[in-house]
């Protein structure tokens, strides 16, 4: 059994609440089951006979894991609040969002939907964000902080710059069919903007030579 010496939390399976302490990979459970993603309360301790259930780790959801960020005292998927310096005319703009992780670096996830002043969602390093709080809300909690999101075929957001990947070339009735050059299976785009209006169900995304297209037919890079 591998154990992440990092605090994390995420939502029980047998009955969808939060459960806090270490992310463990190959876990037995108390049912005498294993599964890749369970979470172990900090301070149980193991003895060598467990008969107590609370001794066990805990089946979780793995798409509600989060790990928490400890220059900020949070965790990703929970909404803060800050102001930053807008490089491309030096203004102090306050901003909320969801703390995600990019694979690389913490980011936050700026939500345009209380930030009038921007014009497009977009995503910005937590080391630029200053006079951080927190809101007290989480997007798996309060899924209505999330606003209206173009996402991929996997339920990745997609916001203006993001590399896409094409799998689904067949025509959808978006106005990809009104070009000559039709879209090809596997090839990588490039998002120029995210469209939305009240008539659409859910936002769509502009790609430069193809119009405005449903993003479930492509996957995030």
């Amino acid at each position: 059994m591998s154990v992440e010496q990092i605090l994390f939390r995420a939502k029980r399976l047998v009955d969808g609440q939060w459960v806090t302490g270490l992310y463990v990979r190959g876990a037995l459970l108390a049912d005498g089951t294993v599964t890749n993603h369970a979470i172990q309360k900090i301070g149980a301790v193991i003895p060598e006979e467990m008969t107590n259930n609370s001794y066990y780790p805990e089946a979780v959801d793995p798409n509600t894991v989060c790990q928490y960020r400890s220059g900020i005292d949070a965790f990703d998927g929970d909404e803060i609040k800050g102001s930053f310096c807008r490089p491309e005319d030096g203004e102090i703009v306050d901003v909320s969002g969801i703390i995600m992780f990019d694979g690389i670096e913490c980011m936050l996830e700026v939500l345009v939907r209380d930030n009038p002043v921007l014009k497009a969602s977009f995503t910005i390093g937590l080391s630029h964000i200053q006079n951080v709080s927190k809101t007290g809300k989480n997007k798996f909690d309060n899924p209505d902080i999330m606003g209206r999101y173009a996402t991929d075929t996997h339920g990745n957001q997609l916001f203006s710059g993001d590399k896409i990947v094409c799998v689904n070339s067949k025509e959808q009735g978006d106005t990809s069919q009104d070009w000559e050059a039709p879209l090809e299976k596997g090839r990588t785009y490039t998002v120029d903007e995210v469209y939305d209006e009240e008539s659409l169900t859910s936002p769509m995304v502009v790609v430069s030579g193809y119009g405005t297209l449903f993003p479930e037919r492509f996957l995030k890079v």
